[in-house]
């Protein structure tokens, strides 16, 4: 039997549900896998509460953020949402796949520096180091 690795995918009011269609379809269906069932998808959410989608859908959390161990998650997936543009709502996300792309060292500590201020406080400066990375 396939040990089921996590992937995780991130849910916040206005998430652009319609973003992570292909790939969780592919993921949970498990055509094309090397060894199929290999995933488990689990949905994290900064509370336990239900959140709205762009789409208007209401999504319970399979768990809450801080209950996500980056060693043990395959993949975690952050679709788009109004939020991003506005206030802090998005930073624990960004937190926390800063923590997962550094433990995969996924990329250079200034690239991954210029992610995070990207996505935690919509600091335009960073444009220019992913530009150029």
């Amino acid at each position: 039997m396939v040990m089921k690795r996590p992937v995780h995918v991130g849910v916040y009011d206005t998430v652009a549900d319609w973003e992570t269609g292909h790939a969780t379809a592919h993921l949970r269906s498990g055509r094309f896998h090397r060894e199929p069932g290999g995933y488990d998808l689990v949905t994290v959410a900064l509370t336990a509460e239900p959140i709205t989608t762009m789409g208007g859908l209401r999504v319970t959390p399979d768990r809450t953020l801080d209950r996500l161990d980056p060693a043990g998650s395959a993949l975690l997936i952050l679709a788009g949402a109004d939020l991003w543009d506005q206030g802090d709502e998005p930073a624990p996300f960004a937190r926390k796949a800063r923590e997962i792309l550094r433990r995969l060292d996924a990329c250079r500590p200034d690239v991954l520096d210029a992610w995070f201020r990207l996505h935690s406080r919509s600091d335009a400066s960073a444009y220019e180091v992913l530009r150029s990375a």
